[in-house]
């Protein structure tokens, strides 16, 4: 019943991997939910940093911009001013405003700004944070990111478990007890699952499912059929569906060979 356990390939886990979707759905979850936790977080990191270590001055309105509507941005208006900081030395700087403020503004007028002590480059008007969009970002980073961690994390557990069942386990056939769909659609495809039975070294009987799959995978095999899985000889109920048919047993009660799939 046993084989030996060569070293499998690295070809042989990114094959795996190909059937483990909820990975690759963390993964695509994770990747907006951290852009989007980072410009919440950076809003909000900003807004503490002016909060505890602000100063206002008096600066003067260089220009006044407005760029035009393009696809579904509306107008923004923005000034240009110039201050001098505490340190005697001159900076310049942005910020966006809405279009009853931008009117009110006289270029070469006055504005009051206000830049951090500690890095006179960085530069608002006063109020400008908005913790609305701070709240806004960082929930829809956090809610993505939350979900697609997990799953991430959660398959790839399962993944190096496979990885090592590949490399250790005991190789000994099964026989499939259902093949069945699951309750996941992916890709508008409706995922299905193999269940089987085996037995290990002592005879002791086994169940075991495979990573869910397309149909077009799944319902190669019927009940009754037998296929190659790999067990933990320490605990040996875990066990890795290999996705081979060894025989396919006849109405006349035979088992004819039957090609690896």
């Amino acid at each position: 019943m046993t084989s030996s356990q060569p070293t499998p390939s690295r070809w042989s886990i990114i094959a795996y991997a190909r059937r483990t979707p909820l990975l690759w759905i963390g993964a695509f979850l994770v990747l907006p939910g951290l852009v989007f936790g980072a410009i919440g977080v950076g809003l909000a990191v900003q807004d503490a940093r002016f909060a505890a270590g602000g100063t206002t001055v008096q600066a003067i309105v260089l220009s006044k911009d407005v760029k035009p509507a393009a696809g579904s941005s509306g107008t923004s208006y923005s000034i240009r001013y110039r201050f001098t900081a505490s340190n005697g030395r001159t900076y310049e700087g942005s910020s966006r405003v809405d279009v009853d403020a931008w009117e009110r503004f006289v270029e070469r007028g006055p504005v009051t700004v206000q830049y951090l002590a500690s890095d006179p480059s960085s530069s608002r008007l006063p109020g400008g944070g908005n913790l609305l969009f701070e709240v806004i970002f960082t929930l829809i980073g956090l809610v993505p990111l939350s979900i697609g961690g997990y799953l991430v994390v959660r398959s790839s557990r399962t993944l190096l478990e496979d990885w090592r069942l590949l490399r250790v386990g005991i190789e000994a056939p099964a026989t499939v007890a259902a093949v069945e769909p699951i309750n996941l659609t992916i890709n508008m495809q409706v995922q299905w699952e193999i269940s089987y039975v085996y037995h290990d070294t002592s005879g002791n009987e086994h169940k075991g499912h495979s990573w869910m799959m397309p149909s077009g995978d799944a319902r190669e095999f019927r009940t009754g059929d037998r296929g190659t899985i790999r067990y933990d000889p320490e605990r040996p109920a875990a066990s890795l569906w290999i996705h081979h048919r060894l025989a396919r047993t006849d109405s006349s009660g035979s088992s004819p060979a039957a090609p690896m799939s």
